[in-house]
């Protein structure tokens, strides 16, 4: 004799909260990171395309970089920047404060290590590019300058800016590959994102490269190095470099030691044994680690 099987129904409760209203509820703290990094993704893109045109040549830089400025530099494009950069920091150190261990999968560390380095490695550029134009009132900074101080008066300053690429994209990369796996399209589009994550480091580099080297070349004009290049006095350089190499070091370990780098675990363990009863992590589904309802992005949810 055969048994039927009951039959599975919803017992949830109908919800009457308008589509708005879920769609907001569903916004995690994750959702919030990965919206931040897709907004700097956006910016490291169109700004290492731009280096990669220096393959064609030099000019063909200063005639995207026009446009890459004239974007970025819109005020409500330019505060979106920098709040999803301080935005994605914040909540990527929150997110380590919370952490109930210690163990990481190699791609997992290789992520965290690269994104607490970014901030180090980016001071010395970001105050030249930034802090001069918000101190002094300087230019939009253009390549010339920038090759013509890296190629000619730092060179060692080549290979800090190589390895800055490097480490943000990869850091990058991980993050998107995180998201974009869950999706029902990675399978076919995952060829075509391994180019591109590939192959956009290198070209960028030996743009770069061949755009310094053709405006070493064409400094040796004096009319055109005193049109396109303008060193930045000496006061001012020094006021710049004290602040992104000496202070902004501090203020940023400092910010990292206040967030707390240590799993709740092992602080329980630090404080004494009285603190070191935690409830166990609540288990989900996979079911509902992948598709939570509600919710804005296919995430794992936030017990995981």
């Amino acid at each position: 004799m055969a048994v039927l099987a009951p039959a599975i129904i919803d017992v949830r409760p109908a919800d009457g909260t308008p589509g708005i209203a879920r769609w907001l509820r569903g916004i995690g703290v994750r959702q919030v990171r990965l919206a931040c990094g897709l907004v700097m993704f956006s910016y490291i893109f169109s700004h290492f395309f731009n280096h990669a045109l220096g393959n064609f040549s030099y000019d063909t830089m200063e005639a995207w970089l026009r446009f890459h400025v004239w974007w970025w530099r819109i005020p409500i494009v330019n505060f979106t920047l920098y709040a999803a950069a301080a935005t994605h920091f914040s909540l990527g150190l929150w997110a380590l404060y919370q952490r109930r261990h210690f163990r990481y999968t190699a791609i997992e560390i290789t992520q965290l290590v690269f994104g607490l380095s970014i901030p180090l490695l980016i001071a010395s550029h970001l105050g030249i590019m930034r802090l001069g134009g918000l101190l002094y009132g300087r230019d939009p900074p253009h390549y010339a300058g920038v090759l013509f101080a890296y190629w000619v008066n730092r060179p060692y300053m080549i290979g800090v800016q190589f390895l800055l690429l490097t480490v943000a994209w990869t850091h990058a990369c991980i993050g998107l590959y995180f998201w974009l796996r869950l999706k029902p399209f990675f399978r076919w589009a995952a060829p075509f994102l391994l180019a591109i994550a590939v192959l956009l480091p290198p070209l960028a580099m030996t743009g770069t490269h061949r755009g310094g080297h053709e405006v070493t070349e064409r400094a040796l004009q004096p009319q055109w190095l005193n049109e396109y290049v303008n060193t930045i006095p000496l006061a001012q350089r020094a006021m710049i470099e004290d602040i992104t190499l000496f202070y902004f070091p501090i203020l940023y370990g400092s910010a990292r030691n206040d967030h707390g780098v240590v799993p709740k675990p092992a602080r329980a363990r630090a404080q004494g044994p009285e603190h070191s009863r935690s409830k166990p992590p609540v288990q989900c589904s996979a079911r509902e680690r992948v598709r939570r309802p509600g919710a804005v992005l296919d995430l794992p949810c936030s017990c995981c």
